[in-house]
């Protein structure tokens, strides 16, 4: 472990402590948010007496809030502003040490209609009750997912907490798909703020980086408005970490699990550096020191002597070693802390764990075009593929994730605060890939054996104010700094490849450019978020709103290198073939007429580029008489960048720039007619953008595997211009409960795609289409079901659908060979569905809840030479949780989890013959959760 990541572990355990004082618990705290019902807004400045066994004042600050300890009793909460109709919360009743919730709603003076008042619930359902009327008062069409709602379910990160929001999917366990639309139509922010991307190859940050544990809830934005940034059209997911406590609180839990195609089977592996079970190289995988870092490692350099000097530097681990009967489970620990000291408030959270997974007996065939169609004697639908590569995969992968959050808030007065947060996460990969199988451009079988170590890690820190001003009529002035720099470290990938010789019958050694080969990448990517913003209420007879301005700047910086080594076979004097890896590549074997090492780095290996966006906007947000509230505005967006691909070791040579700058104005309305004081209806128009990636104008090439295809950008990309159209209706008969449907259509003007080209082989690249058009419904549904009977009062469902239909036309695309040139979008599922069943027996002081999740075919990976489209088939998930509170103050609690429990088929077609198939086992996890207070 490095000096800097000891200090941040011992400064965590320092604050940890610091904030977990005893505290005698003989009173209890009233808080609450004080919402304007027309707008949404947080109301400051409201005046909060509080009467009950004794009496209390205080002002609502800059966010709408308040917060008073009181001795324990039955209160009634008032609230009286000059500008709002008084309303009060009756029958608060406040116990020892716990927390009574007073949020409620306010209507202008001129205003003559019906206010709900949200009443006093339960702790963990009034986090999911508060994120929905949040959602009801909200300005745009939106869904969400609490904190403790994430922490009731089976998800160990964002990832898989998305999973239940209506319309998302989750792709490749990481990249979230919204409304049928890939993870380029979306953004993600963190506390406000903009990331960096640990993936070469996306924009977006994968999702799987933010431990569950550290969230305190997720919405996603589905419509736009200009206070937002512009380059999305599916939704912004936003991650909000941590909040502050409201009292005292320090809280530990500890899981363990298995899988049953994990613990019990052998786990591939490798020998490896003493800190991989926490996720960190300790050096072991290091470019060794005594390699030239730049100079290309070839004759044309160095001597023969030389060469085989830095051959034998290089560590002769090649080989993969099982584990045998490995029965080592999933681990996960959690702490976390918080207190306030006045005006000064701290919460601090720490979260590891380390989870091994094995896939075994992966089927993967690759496929040629039958011959009838080249011929034309039949179509592409009528012919089937005949196979070419047959494989069968086998991998075992250990993840461990560290993750922590530290946030603190210091109140001024109620009129300033300011707040400092800060989240680390550090996600490790370490697998171990083996495959076999007949490789038809080889005429026999082959055996590829990959060892690979991927560290990422994203690092966000920001600063931000909220400053009211009385006498400027209550307008609140707002800013924000923030920095995330994200790392991607994938240090010495090895790889070897072997060929069946069908003489001896033994595996032999192959020449080829990804056999003996090693590779070292590194992404450094760095984003600076400053932003402010002002906003002045209005208020009238029976109107009210406010008015927004502000600038929203980020400015992005990539580094990426890759350097690529290999032992070319310069002679074959007492050289045996069939050695194992180890052994074939050992020092013996290093020599001038045995094996040399060999730069095969590319002169587009490495790429630097920047992104400066500079957005300011104005928007209204208008009130009429409590029945119409419209919001609109302009956002312009000047957005400069460049990619320049170059040679690592000229890097003034061979300068490949790619520049791309535009200016773009980004309209959006978004209008709620209020049917009645529990519906609304919405209807939304924007229009947004989305711009090339670094990674899809950069020249980089990249081969995945043997039998892959090679991957490279495009620098003549432009953006794609995106029109949004959206109904909402929504109806909200109370506490957590929900009935809602929703209508989207977005057109697209040349939708950045996937594409692929015959050159020497057949090599991916992306292009723009010419059009494209995404359509959909969704339904959702939450509900007690005691209105059925008194014998179900015990039981609620949670339900949501989502239809999908998207078209994307390719046909004016130059130089391609795409089989279909006019299907649906890449990554779309026609059917996303979410099914969750819940029972609560509180005398027994016991839930257990049924998780499914369905989505339906889509599309993978397209189809080329007259070769059909890859679809990944529907599947269909089920989870269970079982929790029983120990302790009937609530504070031990016990969890069982059972993930997968179908065992479900994860199956990829090509017309309509096997592509990929494999099942991940089912997982069982059991945990407790202690609060100390």
């Amino acid at each position: 472990m490095s000096s800097i990541q000891f200090r941040i572990a011992l400064a965590a355990t320092l604050f940890l402590t610091a904030v977990a004082p005893s505290f005698a618990q003989q009173s209890g705290t009233i808080v609450g948010i004080v919402y304007d019902a027309a707008t949404g807004n947080p109301l400051p400045q409201i005046k909060v007496e509080i009467a009950g066994p004794a009496t209390f004042d205080a002002t609502t600050d800059t966010d709408g809030s308040f917060l008073i300890e009181v001795p324990v009793g039955t209160y009634k909460v008032s609230y009286t502003s000059q500008r709002f109709l008084p309303t009060a919360v009756d029958g608060v009743e406040v116990s020892a040490g716990q927390i009574a919730d007073a949020t409620t709603v306010m209507s202008a003076t001129g205003e003559v209609t019906t206010v709900d008042v949200v009443e006093s619930v339960l702790p963990q359902v009034a986090t999911a009750e508060a994120m929905l009327t949040e959602r009801k008062l909200a300005q745009t069409v939106s869904d969400s997912i609490s904190g403790a709602e994430i922490k009731a379910g089976t998800a160990s990160d964002a990832a898989g907490a998305l999973e239940k929001v209506t319309g998302v999917s989750v792709v490749n366990d990481r990249f979230v798909f919204v409304r049928g639309l890939s993870e380029r139509y979306s953004a993600t922010t963190l506390n406000n703020a903009m990331l960096a991307t640990t993936e070469p190859e996306r924009r977006v940050v994968p999702l799987d980086l933010f431990p569950a544990n550290l969230i305190d809830n997720i919405k996603v934005l589905k419509t736009y408005t200009p206070d937002l940034p512009g380059e999305f059209s599916a939704g912004l997911v936003q991650i909000e970490t941590t909040e502050f406590p409201t009292k005292p609180t320090m809280s530990i839990s500890y899981s363990t699990g298995f899988n049953t195609q994990t613990q019990g089977s052998n786990f591939l592996s490798y020998p490896g550096g003493g800190l991989d079970y926490f996720g960190y190289d300790d050096g072991t995988r290091s470019l060794p020191s005594s390699l030239p870092r730049d100079t290309r490692i070839d004759r044309s350099n160095f001597s023969a002597s030389e060469l085989q000097s830095f051959g034998k530097a290089l560590s002769d681990n090649w080989q993969m070693r099982p584990k045998q009967n490995f029965w080592r489970p999933t681990q996960t620990w959690n702490i976390v802390a918080g207190n306030s000291y006045g005006k000064l408030g701290l919460v601090g959270a720490v979260t590891f764990s380390n989870n091994p997974r094995s896939i075994f007996n992966q089927d993967r065939i690759f496929y040629q075009p039958n011959p009838l169609v080249a011929t034309g004697e039949l179509r592409p639908d009528q012919a089937p593929p005949l196979p070419k590569n047959i494989f069968k995969y086998n991998q075992s992968t250990e993840s461990s994730r560290i993750g922590a959050a530290f946030n603190a808030s210091y109140r001024i007065n109620e009129k300033h605060k300011v707040t400092v947060k800060n989240f680390l996460s550090h996600d490790t990969d370490n697998e171990t890939r083996f495959y076999t199988g007949f490789h038809q451009d080889f005429g026999t079988d082959v055996r590829d054996t990959r060892l690979r170590f991927i560290e990422r890690q994203i690092l966000s820190t920001q600063v931000e104010g909220e400053h009211l001003f009385p006498s400027w009529g209550n307008s609140i002035f707002s800013w924000q700094y923030a920095y995330s720099n994200a790392t991607r470290d994938e240090p010495d990938l090895r790889e070897s490849l072997y060929l069946l010789n069908d003489v001896t019958g033994k595996y032999e050694y192959f020449d080829d450019s990804q056999s003996a080969f090693r590779m070292f990448n590194n992404l450094d990517e760095g984003i600076h978020n400053p932003k402010v913003d002002y906003m002045l209420p209005f208020y009238g007879s029976n109107w009210s709103g406010s008015l927004k301005v502000g600038a929203n700047l980020s400015f992005r910086e990539r580094d990426f290198r890759s350097r690529r080594l290999r032992f070319a076979l310069r002679g074959r004097t007492n050289i045996d073939p069939t050695l194992p890896a180890n052994e074939l590549f050992g020092s013996d074997n290093i020599r001038p007429n045995g094996f040399e090492i060999n730069e095969t780095t590319r002169i587009t290996d490495a790429y630097t580029g920047t992104r400066d966006i500079y957005g300011y906007y104005g928007m209204l947000d208008f009130n009429l008489a409590q029945k119409w509230r419209f919001i609109g505005g302009l956002r312009i967006e000047d957005v400069n960048q460049d990619v320049t691909t170059f040679d690592p070791f000229n890097p003034e040579l061979n300068r490949q720039p790619a520049p791309f700058n535009k200016v773009n104005y980004l309209p959006s309305v978004n209008v709620t007619r209020f049917l009645t004081p529990k519906q609304n209806l919405r209807f939304a128009f924007s229009k947004t953008v989305a711009r090339p990636d670094f990674r899809e104008l950069a020249l980089f090439d990249f081969l995945d595997i043997v039998g892959g295809r090679q991957t490279i950008g495009n620098p003549k990309l432009v953006q794609t211009e995106i029109q949004n159209y959206d109904v909402r209706w929504e109806y909200f008969p109370g506490g957590n409960q929900l009935i809602a449907a929703s209508f989207f259509y977005k057109d697209f003007n040349k939708p950045i795609e996937q594409t692929i080209r015959a050159t020497v082989g057949l090599l991916t690249t992306f292009d723009n289409a010419t059009a494209a058009r995404n359509y959909g419904v969704e339904l959702e549904f939450r509900r007690g079901l005691d209105f059925i009977g008194p014998k179900l009062r015990q039981f609620s469902v949670s339900s949501n659908f989502t239809f999908v239909d998207s078209n994307i036309d390719l046909s004016e695309v130059q130089n391609i060979v795409l089989t279909n040139l006019i299907r649906p979008m890449q990554g779309q599922s026609r059917y996303v569905g979410n099914f969750i069943a819940e029972w609560a027996r509180p005398e027994w002081r016991s839930t257990a809840r049924f998780y499914t999740n369905y989505f339906s075919r889509r599309i993978s990976d397209v189809g080329v030479l007259g070769l059909p489209d890859v679809y990944q088939e529907g599947v269909t998930t089920l989870d269970f949780v079982y929790e029983l509170n120990l302790r009937e103050d609530g504070k031990w609690k016990m969890r069982m989890n059972a993930q997968n429990l179908t065992n479900a088929l994860w199956d990829w077609t090509q017309g309509g013959l096997t592509f990929q198939r494999y099942t991940m086992g089912r997982t069982f996890t059991v945990g407790t959760s202690f609060q100390i207070f």
